[in-house]
């Protein structure tokens, strides 16, 4: 848990002395304006980190989740990645659009609660 708040504080913090908003779709997938790869794997992974935060406490406090990831499935770099990389894919998204939301969008469609 301590290295998820970590890794969400360490991209928040990159992420506000580099952007004044979000990682924008165009940047996620061209890397623009000199966004290193590890960059946008970081932010990615921190967004994620925070989302899985924030479901804990809609858990905790007996609140819809934002999303239902099977307890017994430990979702890596990679599978955030994929997930992210097939919504934008599979949907008609605007390059400006942040990718925050739509990991969490993502997420909603891969992990749907019942």
């Amino acid at each position: 848990m301590l290295r998820s708040v970590v890794a969400g504080f360490l991209a928040a913090s990159i992420a506000s002395s580099a952007f004044a908003r979000s990682v924008t779709v165009q940047q996620y997938l061209t890397e623009n304006k000199g966004i290193p790869k590890a960059f946008n794997e970081l932010w990615l992974t921190g967004v994620y980190d925070g989302l899985e935060d924030a479901n804990v406490e809609l858990k905790q406090t007996n609140k819809a989740e934002l999303f239902c990831t099977p307890s017994n499935l430990a979702v890596t770099g990679d599978q955030i990645k994929s997930i992210l990389n097939n919504y934008i894919t599979k949907h008609k998204v605007k390059m400006d659009w942040d990718i925050d939301f739509l990991l969490l969008e993502a997420l909603k469609e891969v992990f749907p609660c019942s």
